[in-house]
């Protein structure tokens, strides 16, 4: 992911062991390409529904709720003006 510029690490100022992870705009970009794939499986394949039923019909199917989830992404990674809170995309 690194190679791909899709994730940029940085080391925390909290502890020496620790690193911050965050999407690039690349990475913001790959991720209707990811709910896309997980649609798919989700039609084709046997996938946990518990694990993909909630998320993949939301964001793949509304062009809205996803370009909302983008920029909350975008501004989350990239832009780092807000703060997420636990489990704020389901």
């Amino acid at each position: 992911m690194l190679q791909l510029n899709l994730l940029h690490v940085e080391q925390s100022d909290e502890h020496v062991q620790k690193k911050l992870y965050s999407l690039t705009e690349a990475g913001v970009s790959f991720v209707p390409i990811l709910w896309k794939l997980a649609a798919w499986t989700q039609e084709f394949r046997n996938p946990s529904q518990i694990l993909s039923h909630e998320t993949v019909n939301r964001y793949s199917s509304d062009k809205t709720t996803m370009e909302a989830f983008i920029d909350t992404l975008r501004k989350i990674h990239v832009e780092k003006t807000i703060q997420p809170e636990p489990n704020w995309w389901v």
